[in-house]
């Protein structure tokens, strides 16, 4: 079975600590893998993660 997910994450950079380089494409990839990697029995086929500022 697959179940695909839409996200649209607004960042606070008052609140969320934004990098010098503000690419945040890394951290919100490593964010969602780890914690969808410790539910069992979900495998994560496939993250894309872009980033648009605006």
């Amino acid at each position: 079975m697959q179940v695909r997910v839409m996200m649209i994450l607004e960042i606070d950079p008052e609140d969320y600590p934004v990098p010098v380089d503000e690419s945040l494409e890394d951290e919100i990839y490593d964010l969602i893998n780890d914690t969808i990697y410790d539910t069992d029995g979900v495998k994560i086929s496939k993250i894309k993660v872009i980033q648009d500022d605006k």
